[in-house]
Parts: C-alpha cells; structure tokens; sequence
C-alpha cells in the first residue's frame, strides 16, 4: 500500500548476528560458500530499530549478495560509529553490476539480471531503501561488473532520530 509502520526499540548486535547466522549460515554450508561476520570492537551493545524490519533488510541483501555471488565469499561487516550511526556492511565478489545498473539499482521492479536464471522480483533493494530511511538512516552500493557489489548501512544510535524519521513517513 505504500506505507510501513516501524515499532522502534533497542536491539542488541548480539541479535543481529544472531539473524545473520540464522538466515545464511546453513546456506551457505549447502551451496559451500565462505560467509563472515566482522564485529567491530567498539561497536555499542544495542541499537534503535525495529527488530522485524531490520530482519527483513538483512534478508534482501544476504539474498541478493548469494544469489549474485557465483559461489565466492559472502561478508558482513558490522562497522564502528561515525557521526552518531552505525554501519553494516554486505559485500559480496560476485558479477557486479555496471554503471548503468547500479543507476537504478533501487527502482521498484529493476532486475540487473535480465536473463531470468536468478529468481526473485526486483523489489528488494528498494524496500531496503525504504526501511533504511524510515530509520533516518541512508544506504549506499557500490558496485563493478564482475568484482562484486558492496552496500552499506548508515544508522542513527539515537532513537529520537529514528522516531522522528518514523513519524515524518
């Protein structure tokens, strides 16, 4: 319909590994592919987001970084704090995208992979997009064919940021 709630509360990193593990860890041990989790050492206990939402962006982009990945490694990197937010980082060395694709990357329904041999509808990076603002953070990839693409996660460590984020939506 266009719009999304968010319920906002501290959730712990510790969580979010967790959901990291869950989701791709037996994915990968099937289709024997590398996935690492960095943790930064001064990375805070827990940050404001809504839970279900941070999940479901976690989800498209491991998707995405294996689906695209030919196989190689799959990294996550949980990045210190810069200018009151935190990041997270998906990177993946697989067939990239060129200039052109990744120009619309988040265009609701673009698929960089026009052949149909990977499956999915072309909406996940723009529903990321959305989650990440709603959060009052941003979201940028970078991207090269076949070096791989990395995207990454800036958000706020002040809930009244993403509060008010939230209720501007």
């Amino acid at each position: 319909a266009g719009r999304m709630d968010v319920l906002v509360e501290d959730v712990p990193l510790s969580d979010t590994v967790s959901t990291l593990s869950r989701f791709f860890k037996p994915v990968s041990e099937q289709k024997q592919l590398a996935f690492q989790v960095q943790l930064d050492p001064t990375l805070p206990p827990s940050v404001p987001t809504d839970a279900v939402r941070q999940q479901q962006v976690l989800r498209n982009l491991l998707s995405n970084a294996y689906k695209y990945s030919n196989g190689g490694a799959v990294e996550v990197r949980l990045l210190a704090p810069r200018a009151g937010k935190v990041g997270l980082q998906v990177e993946d060395h697989g067939i990239g995208m060129t200039p052109e694709q990744l120009a619309r990357v988040f265009e609701r329904f673009f698929r960089a992979d026009s052949s149909g041999n990977v499956p999915g509808t072309g909406l996940g990076m723009s529903i990321v997009k959305e989650i990440v603002e709603l959060h009052a953070g941003s979201v940028t990839v970078d991207s090269a064919p076949e070096r791989g693409t990395t995207v990454t996660l800036w958000l706020p460590l002040a809930p009244q940021a993403v509060a008010a984020a939230a209720q501007q939506a």
